[in-house]
């Protein structure tokens, strides 16, 4: 089973700054299911040259590796169906709508709005929004608002006549109240419609049906792609429970803490225009709270690279910087980046290189595990469509969810 690498851990390991990445810590000897004979970690032989995760010397006297091959693990497969095709392709229409000013709303359309919603002509909390954008049949606003601006025209005002539900969960006081919202349309803006023709000029396909052919090989791809990394994960998590640490090295502690805090620091404390005191307060800590978190952190990171580092020299896993070059590259590549340096400015070279290296790394325990596949709907896959719009907060008017 081969897994194309994904850059899904960065996006993980930066998100959970504050909590970790590594989801558990390698255990003490007596907790460590490291019960099979003693696998070999030394440093591999001629390596000076070779790209790892960690430049650690005699690793076996940190650590004892435990199992990492033969695990159990559930790989999710989603099945695609035509529906899941279509509303990828819906939501790239979407995107690609064009303002229309020769004729009224129709169902379909994308309008941009302003309302204000009264009952008995008082205004209610939550009944007012500017700039909505509403595509009109989505059923995203209570029954009856969408189909009463039907018809209406660019810049006309319109009074649509509604009932609330009863009972209405976002506003228990409107629960089968009548309300009237005065609707301004802004704007009307249509998707184009779907045709060999539109294929053609906007993407590098032909017809609608390889346009198609190729939405669900994406789908498929983005899929497998997340499927996989969810299940080396899981099993990582096995080998970190299954390995015993048993010292850290201090000045690679201290190098780890150091990124740690440089990552907070570049990342999130000037992104958000403070310094690094303010934003440590700004989170809760104190700058002795803070220290002791990033030690911590720094020995997880440590711990995570320690770990794949063992796996890299028990596979005997050679990686010459020429190889690495090349992996960077396809990653840009295959991520959408203008070149591999925009990429390892954007996540930083130590992060690039840790995410491509846990990759190999989790190849290694996919096709060397126990894998049982599990077939899934594509609606529980993370493939979402195109964005509709934003709101100012309110939400008196949209349709309520009920969890079935």
């Amino acid at each position: 089973m081969k897994k194309r690498g994904t850059l899904i851990a960065l996006a993980l390991c930066t998100a959970l700054v504050f909590t970790g990445c590594s989801g558990s810590n390698s255990k003490d000897g007596k907790d460590s299911k490291n019960t099979g004979e003693k696998i070999d970690i030394s440093d591999m032989k001629d390596s000076d040259d070779l790209v790892k995760a960690l430049d650690l010397k005699d690793l076996g006297k940190y650590m004892t590796l435990g199992q990492y091959k033969g695990l159990e693990g559930t790989k999710m497969v989603y099945e695609i169906t035509d529906e899941d095709v279509n509303a990828q392709v819906n939501g790239t229409l979407f995107q690609n709508s064009a303002v229309v000013t020769d004729r009224p709303v129709q169902d379909g359309d994308i309008v941009n709005i302003d309302y204000v919603g009264t009952v008995d002509g008082v205004e209610f909390e939550g009944g007012k929004g500017q700039n909505y954008d509403l595509t009109i049949g989505s059923g995203e606003f209570i029954d009856g608002f969408e189909t009463g601006l039907i018809g209406a025209t660019t810049g006309q005002e319109v009074d649509v006549n509604v009932t609330f539900p009863d009972p209405y969960q976002n506003n228990t006081d409107l629960s089968g109240k009548n309300a009237v919202f005065h609707v301004t349309v802004n704007s009307i803006s249509a998707p184009p419609e779907l045709t060999d023709e539109w294929v053609a000029a906007n993407t590098e396909y032909k017809t609608v049906d390889e346009y198609k052919a190729s939405i669900r090989k994406m789908i498929e791809d983005s899929n497998d792609d997340q499927s996989i990394y969810y299940l080396a994960t899981s099993l990582f998590s096995q080998v970190q429970e299954n390995s015993e640490i048993k010292e850290y090295p201090e000045d690679l502690v201290k190098q780890e803490t150091q990124n740690y805090k440089d990552q907070i620091e570049s990342m999130y404390a000037a992104a958000a225009g403070m310094t690094m005191d303010e934003f440590i307060e700004a989170q809760g800590y104190t700058e002795e709270t803070f220290n002791e978190l990033a030690e911590e952190k720094g020995k997880e990171r440590l711990q995570q690279k320690m770990i794949v580092q063992a796996i890299m020299n028990a596979e005997d896993m050679r990686i010459t910087q020429e190889d690495y070059d090349k992996m960077v590259e396809d990653y840009a590549q295959r991520y959408g980046f203008e070149s591999k340096d925009t990429m390892i400015q954007s996540y930083g070279e130590d992060m690039v290189k840790d995410t491509i290296l846990w990759n190999k790394v989790g190849d290694v325990l996919v096709e060397n595990g126990k894998i049982t596949d599990q077939t899934v709907d594509e609606g529980e896959a993370d493939t979402s469509g195109a964005s509709q719009g934003e709101s100012d907060g309110s939400d008196a008017a949209q349709q309520e969810e009920t969890a079935e």
